[in-house]
């Protein structure tokens, strides 16, 4: 059995390698010029070994330089744009215009479409492409060559970065840090019963499935699913992942407007550029002996460790009147912006699967996409308040 260092001496073309500090670049024996991956290769392997105080690998003609004597590494060169074909179109509804126009007049019974005409976009298959009118009273199947939507298509790929490029339905199934609060659809939707979600409503994103959104239609204290492209989620996302501001977080969007002061009750909304990594929210009694034991404990974790990791914040949920809560806040010391619990019935996000339980006390801890990361009830509280101090000492992602 050859050994790795052998095996790396067979596969690596016998190199001409002068020092970094020379101007010509290496070369072969043949005179070509040398793949400079199979000297980052090399040179990657050598640091390892280097780390664990081993000789390098050699090769023919390579000679390993340390890492802190080596010249920079040129950047390396962006992969060249390649445009979308009819067949990788098809499969890949991220990439589907909304609309195009038709390069060819079409007669109907009834009616006559020119070339030119804009029409929406409803389908790809491999050798055809559903469209409708944009009054939406004609929907028909043409050969794709009888619109401009590949080229529309190409187009608008060709201004997405590769990040943006990389993102499709299957991917954002598990990037729930990209997910908005709401999207705004682009097409209506008849529920039956004369109710109808019409383009243009924003509706708050619950779910995120291959082939379809979860979505609750606030007004209509309706839950129902809709077609991810007749959304603007793809959108939203790919503005996301290239924003230096990350994703706004959908639980600070969900309290936004439901939150007071603990001990006077006044609206007391979190700081426009408030940016929290998690959300710890304690629900308790004034009533209740087992908040009363628990509650000073949270209460100086807090005072001991907000200085020094301002990245969560505290929400109490209460379940006694304002006025109660008022003297339970000043009684014990406590200030913390807080919630009324029976608003939290009307947070899809924050109440998914109905996190609240009726028993008290509860820490439960979520990060900024309302994701449980902890949830302690009654005697397991000062276990949830452990995870919340282990999740605050962990390094930044």
């Amino acid at each position: 059995m050859k050994t790795p260092a052998l095996s790396l001496l067979i596969l690596l073309p016998l190199l001409v390698v002068s020092h970094p500090a020379a101007a010509q670049a290496p070369t072969t024996r043949s005179g070509r010029p040398v793949d400079p991956e199979a000297i980052e290769n090399l040179n990657k392997i050598n640091d390892a070994r280097a780390q664990r105080g081993q000789k390098p690998i050699t090769a023919p003609g390579y000679t390993y330089v340390p890492a802190d004597q080596r010249a920079p590494a040129a950047p390396k060169a962006p992969r060249p744009f390649t445009p979308l074909t009819w067949i990788a179109l098809v499969g890949q509804p991220e990439f589907w215009p909304s609309q195009c126009a038709l390069t060819v007049t079409l007669d109907f019974e009834g009616a006559t479409l020119k070339a030119g005409q804009q029409v929406k976009v409803d389908a790809f298959h491999p050798k055809a492409v559903d469209l409708s009118t944009l009054d939406d009273k004609l929907q028909f199947t043409v050969p794709p060559e009888q619109t401009d939507v590949l080229d529309v298509a190409n187009a608008a790929y060709a201004k997405l970065t590769p990040k943006q490029r990389e993102l499709n339905y299957v991917t954002l199934m598990m990037r729930r840090d990209l997910w908005p609060y709401r999207v705004k659809l682009t097409q209506t939707f008849d529920l039956g019963r004369n109710t109808r979600l019409k383009a243009g409503d924003e509706v708050v994103l619950l779910k995120v499935e291959r082939t379809k959104l979860t979505v609750l239609a606030e007004k209509l204290r309706t839950t129902t699913t809709v077609d991810p492209v007749a959304t603007d989620f793809l959108a939203q996302a790919r503005q996301f992942v290239e924003d230096t501001n990350g994703t706004p977080s959908r639980l600070i969007t969900e309290l936004d407007g439901k939150l007071v002061n603990s001990v006077t009750g006044q609206p007391d909304p979190l700081p426009a550029n408030a940016q929290p990594r998690y959300i710890v929210f304690f629900r308790g009694s004034s009533t209740c002996a087992i908040t009363r034991k628990f509650a000073p404990t949270l209460i100086k974790y807090d005072n001991d460790t907000k200085a020094k990791h301002p990245e969560y914040e505290i929400v109490y949920i209460m379940t006694e009147t304002p006025e109660d809560t008022g003297k339970f806040a000043r009684e014990l010391g406590f200030s913390w912006r807080a919630v009324e619990y029976e608003t939290t019935g009307k947070m899809p996000v924050t109440n998914a699967g109905k996190t609240f339980s009726d028993l008290i006390p509860q820490l439960v801890v979520m990060d900024r996409t309302g994701k449980v990361l902890a949830n302690g009830i009654q005697g397991t509280a000062p276990a949830a308040l452990t995870q919340l101090d282990s999740l605050l000492n962990q390094p930044n992602k």
